[in-house]
C-alpha cells in the first residue's frame, strides 16, 4: 500500500471513531431494524437463531442522534440550572397536535377551538400557554411510550420528530417489538359476516414497506450525549406468551366491564421484549458535576411487589453513577395488581397463598371485620394520589409504598441519595412532606398525572408518573442541582376534545449553588 493510501485509511479510521470526552461529539447512529419477514418470525414460538441475534442488538443498542453543541432555548429562566420534564405521550398517537403545541401555540389553538367548535376561554388559553412555556423551556425531556414505525401512530418515528420540533439531541431506546400477527396480516378475528371480518382486518393489518413495530422510551436534550445505554428490567410479565396464550374468560369479562365502566381500550398486545431504563450522561459545558437522565417504565401487568424488584435491579445498575441523577419514569404506582386475570391466575392466588386465607378468616370471622370493613374507604381515599402514604397491614395497606421505601433508602457509590425532601420554600405551591420539592402535591397526596377517559369523582385518576432527583453531593457546602418548582401540566393536555395523551407532562427545575453556599431552606425540610 502505498503512503497515500496509508494515511487516507488512517483518516477514515479515526474519522469512525466516536469522540465522547471532546468538544466534537456529533453523531447518529442506531441498530439494525428488522423487516417484516424478521417480525412475522418473532411472531412464531421458535425463531430463527440469527432472528433472535437481530432481536437482541436491537434490543440493547440505542438509536442516537447528537448535535455538536449546545442547543440554545429561549426563554429558559436564569434563576436554576436546568429544567427537566417527564411525559408518556402513549404512543405519540397525537403527535401532530403535540408538535403544532410545543412549535406554534396560536395554531394550536386554532385547531382545538375548531375541534371544540367553541372559543377557549382567555383564562383556561393562558393557563394552558404558560404550561407550554414551561415544557418548551425544558433542557431534558424524559418520554415514555414512544412509537416507531407502528400503524397506531401513523408509523412516525416520534422521537426525531419531536426532537426536529424542539431542535434538540435524542436518544431511543427500544422497550418492545410488536408482532402480533393482527399487524403482519397472519391472523384475523372472526366477525359476523366475511365482510366485517376482512374490513377489521384491513384495519389492523400494517404496511409491510412501513411498519417496524417499535415500542420504547427517549431521551430529548438540548445538551450533547456523552454515553447512552440501555438497562434492561426483570421481567414481571411474558408479554410474548401470556398474550399469545389468548385472554381467558374471566379476563375478557374484566376487560369488558373496564371498558364500559371507564371506555377504556384494552386489547392484547403480543410483543417481544420487556420492560427497560434509557441512562444518558449529558455533556453540559461548565457544569460542576456530572449530570445523568434516566427515562424508565415499570411494569403494569403485575403485582406491585414485582415493581419493587425492577426498582432495586435499576438502583444496582446506577449505584456507581456519580454527580446528578435524575429519573423520570411511569412508575405505575396505583399499588394494584395489575396481573391480567384468568382462572389459572385467580385460583392460584388463592389456593396457593395462605396470606390470603389468613386475611380471610382475619375479615369474616373475628370482631376484626368490622373495622376493616369501615376502613376500607378511608384507605382508598388515603392511597389513591398519595402512593407514598403509611401502610398497615389489613386495615390500611398500601402495597406501592415499598418502591418509595426502596428508593428513599438507597445509597450511591459516592454518598448520595435521591432528595425526598418537602418544603414550602421550594415546593412552589406552599406545600411540603415528603417529595414536594420534586413532585407537585395537591391538598391531598399528589396531582394526579394519569387519567382515564371517564372518571367518577377520584375514581379513574392516579399518580402513577415521578421525577426523582439524586443532587450532586459537596464536600463542606450545599448539595449542587437541588430540585424545586415542580410543576404537574394538566390545562395544555386537557385543552381540546382530543387529550394530547392519557398522561400529564411533569417538570421541575435543578438548582446549581456555589461551593460552600448555604441554603436557608434546607433546615426546613420536612422528611
Amino acid at each position: 500500500m502505498t503512503c497515500v493510501g496509508q494515511v487516507l485509511l488512517l483518516l477514515l479510521f479515526l474519522g469512525s471513531v466516536p469522540a465522547w470526552g471532546s468538544q466534537e461529539v456529533s453523531r447518529e447512529s442506531s441498530p439494525e431494524l428488522l423487516d417484516m419477514a424478521d417480525l412475522k418470525a418473532l411472531a412464531g414460538r421458535e425463531p430463527p437463531a440469527a432472528t433472535m441475534r437481530k432481536l437482541e442488538l436491537l434490543l440493547h443498542t440505542p438509536f442516537i442522534r447528537n448535535r455538536a453543541a449546545t442547543i440554545p432555548s429561549e426563554g429558559t429562566p436564569s434563576d436554576f440550572g436546568l429544567r427537566v420534564a417527564f411525559w408518556n405521550i402513549e404512543r405519540g398517537q397525537q403527535l401532530e397536535l403535540i408538535r403544532n403545541a410545543l412549535a406554534d401555540p396560536p395554531r394550536f389553538r386554532t385547531i382545538v377551538e375548531a375541534g371544540r367548535q367553541k372559543r377557549v376561554p382567555d383564562r383556561k388559553w393562558r393557563r394552558a400557554e404558560a404550561e407550554l412555556a414551561l415544557l418548551r423551556s425544558a433542557d431534558v425531556i424524559l418520554l415514555n411510550e414512544v412509537d416507531l414505525g407502528m400503524k397506531r401512530s401513523g408509523y412516525a418515528d416520534v422521537a426525531r420528530e419531536l426532537a426536529d420540533t424542539l431542535h434538540m439531541n435524542y436518544a431511543f431506546g427500544v422497550e418492545f417489538v410488536e408482532v402480533d400477527g393482527l399487524y403482519t396480516g397472519d391472523e384475523r378475528i372472526k366477525m359476523k359476516t366475511p365482510e366485517e371480518t376482512q374490513a377489521l382486518a384491513d384495519d389492523l393489518r400494517a404496511d409491510p414497506a412501513r411498519y417496524r413495530g417499535l415500542h420504547g422510551n427517549a431521551i430529548l436534550t438540548r445538551f450533547p450525549l456523552r454515553s447512552v445505554r440501555v438497562a434492561r428490567l426483570p421481567e414481571c410479565y411474558d408479554w410474548y406468551g401470556e398474550e399469545l396464550d389468548g385472554i381467558a374468560a374471566l379476563e375478557k369479562q374484566k376487560r369488558w366491564a373496564a371498558k364500559k365502566v371507564f371506555a377504556e381500550r384494552m386489547m392484547r398486545q403480543v410483543r417481544r421484549g420487556g420492560r427497560m431504563a434509557l441512562v444518558a450522561e449529558l455533556e453540559v459545558d461548565g457544569a460542576p458535576a456530572r449530570i445523568t437522565v434516566v427515562s424508565a417504565h415499570l411494569e403494569d401487568h403485575t403485582r406491585s411487589a414485582c415493581r419493587g424488584d425492577q426498582v432495586e435491579a435499576l438502583m444496582t445498575q446506577l449505584r456507581n453513577t456519580p454527580g446528578v441523577v435524575v429519573v423520570g419514569g411511569d412508575l405505575n404506582t396505583s399499588g394494584m395488581d395489575g396481573t391480567p386475570t384468568s382462572i389459572r391466575y385467580e385460583i392460584k392466588k388463592r389456593v396457593a397463598n395462605p396470606r390470603f386465607w389468613t386475611n380471610q378468616g382475619f375479615r369474616w370471622f373475628t370482631p376484626l371485620s368490622v373495622p376493616a370493613i369501615v376502613t376500607f374507604p378511608i384507605n382508598l381515599w388515603k392511597n389513591h394520589h398519595d402512593p407514598t402514604a403509611v401502610h398497615v397491614p389489613f386495615f390500611l395497606p398500601n402495597r406501592a409504598r415499598q418502591i418509595f421505601r426502596k428508593l428513599r433508602g438507597f445509597e450511591f457509590a459516592d454518598g448520595g441519595r435521591f432528595d425526598f425532601t418537602g418544603n414550602a420554600t421550594r415546593s412552589g405551591n406552599r406545600r411540603g412532606r415528603s417529595l414536594a420539592n420534586s413532585n407537585q402535591r395537591a391538598w391531598k397526596g399528589f396531582h394526579p398525572t394519569y387519567h382515564m377517559e371517564r372518571t367518577y369523582f377520584f375514581a379513574g385518576t392516579y399518580r402513577l408518573d415521578w421525577l426523582l432527583v439524586k443532587p450532586a453531593p459537596q464536600q463542606g457546602g450545599a448539595a449542587l442541582f437541588r430540585p424545586r418548582n415542580p410543576r404537574t401540566l394538566r390545562a395544555m393536555n386537557e385543552l381540546g376534545r382530543e387529550r394530547l395523551s392519557d398522561h400529564q407532562p411533569i417538570t421541575v427545575d435543578l438548582e446549581p449553588l456555589p461551593n460552600g453556599t448555604s441554603d436557608p431552606a434546607r433546615t426546613n425540610d420536612r422528611r
